[in-house]
């Protein structure tokens, strides 16, 4: 991917075990969810519209993302989004399944 290697980065946050980041070169915009903890997250806030290019478990790559992306611990997706996602719209919100929510971005 082109804008793997050289699109620009927009960090959408990096908060506790969670980095989440897109990397875009003209209309290939690629999201990367990196859950660096040994806690399973699921991405709670609107996710957006793609297709998992590269999975660090080896067992996601094809998976479409339309409703929910859940992360197992120390699992990593790349994700080509859908042409029609607004990147203005990604508002990172990951919980662990079985606690409260432990990242809200949007929050003071």
């Amino acid at each position: 991917s082109e804008a793997l290697k050289r699109g620009s980065y927009h960090l959408i946050s990096a908060e506790g075990d969670v980095l989440l980041y897109i990397r875009a070169l003209g209309s290939e915009r690629i999201l990367i969810i990196l859950n660096l903890g040994a806690t399973p997250v699921a991405f709670v806030s609107a996710p957006p519209k793609g297709i998992v290019l590269v999975s660090t478990s080896g067992e996601r790559e094809g998976e479409l993302i339309d409703l929910n992306v859940q992360l197992g611990a120390n699992e990593g997706l790349i994700i080509k989004l859908a042409p029609e996602v607004d990147l203005s719209s990604i508002e990172p919100g990951f919980q662990n399944p079985m606690s409260p929510p432990v990242i809200h971005a949007n929050n003071p």
